[in-house]
């Protein structure tokens, strides 16, 4: 585990470089993040196959500011079962 201080594709990078210091040489087969392109981007030289998936926390809001009403109280319970 690390520390960062910013969002940013370089801030990032020194993360993932010091994964690979302290020997992990094989990449996470998925890497859960909240969106930042930053992450995302860095995490793409290294570990190209490493699948990402965007963290259903932040994502959840997103999905539900689309739907209309009605359907709300099922969307929700749907997503807390997920």
């Amino acid at each position: 585990m690390d520390d960062g201080y910013r969002e940013s594709v370089a801030n990032w990078r020194e993360v993932l470089d010091g994964l690979d210091q302290r020997g992990l040489k094989q990449g996470p087969k998925l890497a859960v993040g909240a969106g930042v392109v930053g992450f995302r981007t860095a995490l793409g030289k290294p570990y190209q196959d490493t699948a990402q998936q965007r963290c259903w926390l932040h994502k959840t809001p997103h999905v539900i500011k689309v739907l209309p009403n009605s359907v709300l109280p099922k969307v929700k319970a749907d997503l807390h079962e997920i």
